[in-house]
């Protein structure tokens, strides 16, 4: 019901011309998983050069596995200093293991102070045997309150046998909520 009632007044402010309506009436549609109705209001809004749109019409097509149209509209939208579709394509980069490409997106997005790009750029480097470069990364997303990192970083120390300092950042990353800490 209260779908119906939103779905009722976002058309009419679409029929008036208002651009956010239409990029909202794509979320609507898009969290009731009507994705093509959700894609098509999108799309209006992405010809109006909305960038919620763009980004919202990336991530639409991510989880569609849609790959090349998720990057396409991810690229519209960092052309317009979009910092979630910077963290997105990293993330849609890393997955499909172009790793410089994710590194390049994860670094845009930190500059741009995305807080889990941080952490995920750690993580990155640790899986390529970067170790200086990821304990840097998972430092800086730790002094940036990320509890992920904080785990991850006591698991790099422990992989290198330095077990002093591998407990005191799994003890914090516990004493943090981590559930994969706490279960040690």
């Amino acid at each position: 019901e209260k779908y119906d009632l939103a779905e009722k007044y976002y058309l009419i402010a679409v029929k008036n011309n208002n651009i956010d309506a239409v990029n909202n009436l794509g979320l609507l549609y898009d969290n009731q998983e009507k994705y093509v109705l959700a894609e098509k209001y999108y799309l209006m809004a992405v010809k109006e050069n909305d960038i919620n749109a763009m980004y919202n019409l990336g991530l639409l097509y991510d989880y569609q596995k849609k790959y090349n149209l998720a990057e396409k509209y991810y690229l519209m939208a960092i052309k317009n200093n979009d910092n979630s579709a910077m963290y997105n394509l990293a993330l849609l980069y890393d997955n499909q293991e172009k790793y410089d490409l994710a590194e390049k997106y994860y670094l845009m997005a930190i500059k741009e102070n995305h807080i889990n790009a941080i952490n995920n750029l750690g993580v990155l480097y640790n899986n390529q045997e970067k170790y200086v470069l990821a304990e840097k990364y998972y430092l800086l997303a730790i002094k940036n309150n990320n509890i992920d990192a904080t785990y991850n970083l006591g698991l790099l120390y422990y992989n290198q046998e330095k077990y002093e300092l591998a407990e005191k950042y799994l003890k914090m990353a516990a004493e943090q909520g981590d559930k994969n800490a706490k279960s040690l």
